[in-house]
C-alpha cells in the first residue's frame, strides 16, 4: 500500500517548490533581458559598413 502524506505536508512543499521556481523564473528572464540587448547591440554593430567603428 502506498504511503499518503497530510495534505498540510503537501502543500508546504508545493509551496516552497512554486516560490524556488519562482525566483528561478525571475533571474532567467532578468537574464534573457541581457542577452536580448547584446545581441541587439552586436546585430547593430554587424550592421554598420567596414570601418566605421574604428577611430582615428
Amino acid at each position: 500500500m502506498a504511503q499518503q502524506i497530510s495534505i498540510e505536508a503537501a502543500l508546504d512543499g508545493y509551496r516552497r517548490r512554486a516560490e524556488e521556481l519562482f525566483h528561478e523564473n525571475v533571474l532567467l528572464k532578468a537574464r534573457m533581458g541581457e542577452l536580448e540587448a547584446e545581441n541587439e547591440r552586436l546585430q547593430a554593430d554587424a550592421d554598420e559598413p567596414a570601418g566605421a567603428n574604428a577611430a582615428g
